[in-house]
């Protein structure tokens, strides 16, 4: 039986079903709140339970780049207020506002870059998606591009205890 599981184990090496390791990691910013993480060759999801339903998170990237698709699964009721930075682009929306949201460029200390009358440099798809127990987030592509070191994000939950 030994000699069998080998075989199955170099075999799906050999082909490659055995994904790598995420190319990036998380760090909370909430000691009681916890954050798992699952990836496969082209994309990642992170689940995260939040104790208090505010909170943040940094994505730091280690590997090379990021995947093509990641995945936010945040454990909440329904979420009040969401945003997102990447050093490069800013931006806010909630799960009643998802869809076409407006961001903002960012200078270095990730403040908005100064804008007229602080009017949005464009706009990107967030997708959302809600259940009884999670709301799902899509990274939108945009926060990706140019493959940032960091993508802070942060959280509140309209039923937060």
């Amino acid at each position: 039986m030994q000699w069998f599981m080998t075989i199955v184990l170099w075999f799906a090496a050999a082909v490659g079903a055995v994904a790598p390791g995420p190319t990036f990691w998380v760090d909370l910013q909430k000691a009681g709140d916890q954050v798992l993480m699952t990836s496969s060759r082209n994309s990642a999801a992170i689940s995260i339970t939040s104790g208090s339903g505010i909170g943040g998170a940094v994505m730091v990237r280690t590997g090379k780049k990021w995947p093509d698709r990641i995945t936010i699964r945040l454990n909440l009721k329904n979420l009040e207020s969401f945003d997102m930075e990447n050093g490069i682009i800013r931006f806010h929306t909630s799960i009643r506002t998802s869809g076409k949201s407006p961001y903002w460029r960012v200078d270095r200390a990730g403040e908005p870059a100064a804008s007229p009358a602080n009017t949005p440099d464009g706009t990107l798809e967030v997708s959302m998606g809600q259940s009884d127990e999670a709301v799902m987030i899509a990274v939108p592509k945009e926060m990706l591009e140019g493959n940032p070191e960091k993508i802070s994000f942060g959280w509140i939950d309209e039923f937060r205890n």
